[in-house]
């Protein structure tokens, strides 16, 4: 009776002591590992930067802090710092990106070079430069940039649709909109203020700062100084155009050859001479200027119509000869 009574006693003994062990396995151990788990995610967390969303196909980059959704991030090179707020779906560059810091929906960034700030406020659809990008940072929505060459400042105030030029774009700085600048060539300072509609020069394009409206400039070949005050509708030179500086009203410019030098003061409806062009200097009201040949110097005022070369023309009055032969 009394070895029966140990042998149960010992049997208790065994199984609450494997007992024992299962609950230590079961609650402390693994309790102690979910403790190790959080404790690991944490210091991960807490060795990269913070974000919210979903990031996926992320390259070498030190600093990612995106608010909403990032898809792709697979630069080549280094990668400093993006931190887009909203929506940014593929950031793909070649080379170095230094900062992409959008504030709304960012599609679509895929530079070959160095890119080294890029902090548009409001939504970007397509920067794809193809060489180095300096600093863009427009304000409002940019759809389109998609550089050729060197691309150094785009800050727009406004909303900048299309800028596509093929060469080196040095300053694009426009207070307004800006729907199309598609220079094929190079182009130095364009910084207008107001609206700017459609500039696509072909060839070299060095300084286009109009004040006011400006609708359409579109010069085939060199055109150095476009910088009118006021509105400035159409300029479609053909050929070389140097100095357009009117200020005032200027319609319509659309001469065929080469356009040295028109300056003038007050009101420019319409100059759309065929040949060259040396010297247009109003002061005052200029409405009609047509010649067909070359025009060397015109400082009139109201209608002047010559057909064949107009050397000298300074009278203030309206000019009633139907042509001016040497």
């Amino acid at each position: 009776m009394g070895r029966r009574n140990r042998g149960a006693a010992w049997k208790r003994f065994k199984d609450q002591l494997i007992h024992r062990r299962e609950h230590q396995v079961v609650c402390g151990f693994r309790t102690r590992q979910l403790e190790s788990n959080e404790t690991i995610r944490k210091n991960n967390l807490a060795r990269r930067p913070d974000y919210t969303g979903y990031t996926y196909n992320t390259g070498y980059t030190y600093n990612t802090g995106n608010t909403g959704y990032t898809y792709n991030i697979g630069n080549t090179g280094y990668t400093y710092n993006i931190g887009n707020t909203g929506y940014t779906y593929n950031i793909g560059n070649t080379g170095y990106t230094y900062n992409i810091g959008n504030t709304g929906y960012t599609y679509n960034i895929g530079n070959t070079g160095y890119t080294y700030n890029i902090g548009n406020t409001g939504y970007t659809y397509n920067i794809g430069n193809t060489g180095y990008t300096y600093n863009i940072g427009n304000t409002g929505y940019t759809y389109n940039i998609g550089n050729t060459g060197y691309t150094y400042n785009i800050g727009s105030t406004g909303y900048t649709y299309n800028i596509g030029n093929t060469g080196y774009t040095y300053n694009i700085g426009n207070t307004g909109y800006t729907y199309n600048i598609g220079n094929t060539g190079y182009t130095y300072n364009i910084g207008n203020t107001g609206y700017t509609y459609n500039i696509g020069n072909t060839g070299y394009t060095y300084n286009i700062g109009n004040t006011g409206y400006t609708y359409n400039i579109g010069s085939t070949g060199y055109t150095y100084n476009i910088g009118n005050t006021g509105y400035t509708y159409n300029i479609g030179n053909t050929g070389y155009t140097y100095n357009i500086g009117n200020t005032g009203y200027t319609y319509n410019i659309g001469n065929t050859g080469y356009t040295y030098n028109i300056g003038n003061t007050g009101y420019t409806y319409n100059i759309g001479n065929t040949g060259y062009t040396y010297n247009i200097g109003n002061t005052g009201y200029k409405y009609n200027i047509g010649n067909t040949g070359y025009t060397y110097n015109i400082g009139n005022t109201y209608n002047t119509g010559n057909t064949g070369y107009t050397y000298n023309i300074g009278n203030t009055a309206i000019i009633e000869i139907s042509s001016f032969w040497d």
